[in-house]
């Protein structure tokens, strides 16, 4: 009876050393790696106003910025990813849909002597308004919507909806794909005006009026 009792314990001594054996450098490894990705990533900032203006006689036309903020690391082959979020008689649904283009590169932090001042190397980028359009049109009668007035802003004049941004690339440096995702964005977000160069990618009131 002893015999086996001590054999019992001697087989669950040995198990429990395997295993805390192939655990722990496991553990360890992707810990490290979580460490590694996090440090040696750039810094992505997505504006969280989207500017709305206007061009070639059309107001619904709309914007928003990214930034690098990591003086070292740059992204590749960015891509941008939306989603909107809508309740409708049968709960909510999510739209996402890729933007037809990618940015081949935004680069590592720029830095302008003049004035003391940090500055970031900056994208605009379009959001594709006509792909919008045609996606929310195969959905129109779910929403209730008409599709000869289908905008963003318009849209998101709907309770509880809102629209995200998500910017998907791979670290220059460690070819790690990495993913940023804005705030949630509403009609509210929507705004005229310019972003302002700096540190901060929230829009100021342009002095003259151009859309």
């Amino acid at each position: 009876m002893i015999y086996m009792i001590m054999l019992e314990i001697i087989s669950y001594t040995l198990k429990n050393t395997l295993i805390a054996q192939l655990v722990l450098p496991l553990s360890v490894s992707f810990v490290f790696f979580l460490i590694i990705n996090y440090a040696f990533s750039p810094r992505i900032k997505i504006s969280p106003q989207i500017k709305q203006f206007k061009a070639n006689g059309d107001d619904n036309n709309f914007e928003f910025q990214i930034k690098n903020t990591s003086p070292i690391f740059g992204l590749n082959d960015i891509h941008i990813e939306y989603k909107i979020t809508t309740p409708h008689e049968n709960g909510n649904d999510i739209l996402c849909f890729l933007a037809p283009n990618s940015i081949p590169y935004l680069g590592r932090k720029k830095w302008k002597k003049d004035e003391d001042k940090e500055y970031e190397l900056c994208i605009t980028i379009m959001i594709p308004q006509e792909e919008i359009k045609d996606y929310l049109v195969k959905k129109k009668d779910i929403y209730h919507i008409d599709e000869n007035n289908i905008t963003l802003n318009k849209f998101l004049e709907k309770d509880h909806t809102s629209f995200q941004i998500f910017v998907l690339g791979y670290s220059s440096f460690t070819g790690i794909k990495n993913v940023y995702k804005s705030k949630k964005l509403d009609k509210k977000d929507i705004k005229n005006g310019n972003i302002k160069w700096g540190t901060k990618l929230t829009l100021v009131k342009e002095n003259n009026n151009t859309g």
